[in-house]
């Protein structure tokens, strides 16, 4: 049997298992229905996407899905480190600048237009 087809075995033993339908899976790995049938019907591969989403959002454990050993789900959360605790954040700064300068433009041309009424 191929990697391919012990990845396709997984994923669909997974999802019967934890996630329910085909569309529950697709909600949960944030793409079509369609895509999930694609995946188990062996017409295209397990993206990487789609197992990451698997692993963080219904704990899959990713030590049993790509070499088939020990339990489906996690035991432990993965643990953080300073740095992507900081790189989330730098993420986040960026989003709430642009957030403001968005806000402060919004605000300039409300201001402009107030006086130009007058």
């Amino acid at each position: 049997m191929t990697l391919e087809d012990q990845l396709k075995n997984r994923f669909i033993a997974f999802r019967k298992k934890h996630i329910g339908s085909q569309y529950d899976a697709a909600e949960v790995c944030e793409c079509s229905q369609k895509n999930i049938s694609e995946i188990e019907s062996g017409k295209t591969s397990i993206s990487l996407n789609t197992a990451y989403m698997l692993y963080k959002k219904k704990k899959m454990s990713t030590e049993w899905f790509f070499d088939g050993k020990g339990s489906d789900l996690r035991t432990s959360e993965p643990k953080e480190s300073l740095l992507t605790n900081i790189s989330e954040l730098k993420g986040e700064i960026e989003v709430m600048k642009k957030y403001i300068e968005t806000m402060q433009k919004s605000m300039k041309k409300l201001i402009i237009d107030f006086y130009a009424i007058k």
